[in-house]
């Protein structure tokens, strides 16, 4: 009997740890549940403030670029270096891409349109497709614009950062092959001044054709000239100042040629020749 009050106690005691313990696990896998949901709930909230441009797909390329450029951004465009002309803006109309602030762009090459894109994907990833350049432009909310000449989407390992100095556009981000940070500052500033003597280059050999053309316009000017010149002068030798008029043949009289005074009367005779005249016995007129 002893022992039973003994027992009861002690199982009743341990009946009670059984359920205090069984309690603090309900409420410690409350708690791991309420905290998922909460971390969650925060990274769908976290995401939801990221501007999306471009389509989001399976086949896309998606980076998450923090625009560090100081000004809005209006349009975003990308193209292969393969092609002259950039496609239509991938923001939407009047959506503007403030300063400071991420978004996540998802971009399909042309190339893909023809090719799978996991096949692009993986190309690109084993070094087959390296010699694929990506241009992109950017327009910003005052009207200004500029452009990467040349961006890495396969080697980019972490987000990027768009940045605006020294009157150029270029990238930071870490390296997938490398590990390390890149900046594309300098290969901008590059790609910038031999922009700049192409444009210059241009520029003269369209002045020297305007020169050209010119000269050639003044010298079909001149020659035009001349002879305009030359025919004016030629119309005072005109041959209608030759009058034949006083070519009169009314003052040719047959009139004059009168046979009256064609008198035989006046036909004489040479004298009588001797041996002793002066000419010797040469006869005159015999």
């Amino acid at each position: 009997m002893k022992k039973l009050k003994f027992i009861l106690p002690m199982l009743i005691l341990c009946i009670g740890i059984f359920m205090t313990g069984c309690g603090k696990k309900e409420d410690v896998k409350k708690d791991i549940k309420q905290d998922s949901e909460t971390e969650k709930k925060e990274e769908e909230e976290q995401k939801e403030v990221y501007i999306t441009i471009g389509n989001k797909s399976e086949e896309a390329y998606n980076i998450y670029v923090t625009n560090h450029t100081g000004r809005g951004i209006t349009q975003v465009m990308f193209k292969t270096s393969d092609k002259a002309e950039y496609p239509s803006n991938m923001m939407k109309a009047d959506e503007v891409w403030p300063d400071n602030e991420t978004a996540e762009i998802f971009y399909i090459p042309e190339s893909m349109a023809v090719k799978d894109g996991e096949d692009v994907k993986k190309e690109a990833a084993s070094g087959k497709s390296l010699n694929i350049v990506y241009n992109v432009k950017f327009v910003l909310d005052d009207g200004s614009e500029f452009e990467l000449s040349s961006l890495g989407i396969e080697d980019i390992d972490k987000d990027v950062e768009l940045c605006f100095e020294d009157n150029v556009g270029f990238v930071k981000y870490v390296s997938k092959n490398t590990k390390a940070e890149v900046s594309t500052k300098e290969q901008e500033i590059g790609a910038r001044a031999q922009k700049e003597a192409e444009a210059q280059a241009a520029a003269e050999a369209q002045a020297a054709a305007e020169a050209q053309a010119a000269a050639e316009a003044q010298a079909a000017a001149e020659a035009q000239a001349a002879a305009e010149a030359q025919a004016v002068q030629n119309t005072y030798e005109d041959t209608t100042y030759y009058d034949n008029t006083y070519n009169d043949e009314s003052y040719n009289d047959e009139s004059y040629n009168d046979e009256s005074y064609d008198d035989s009367s006046y036909v004489d005779t040479a004298p009588a020749q001797d041996s002793d005249s002066c000419l010797g016995g040469v006869a005159i007129n015999p």
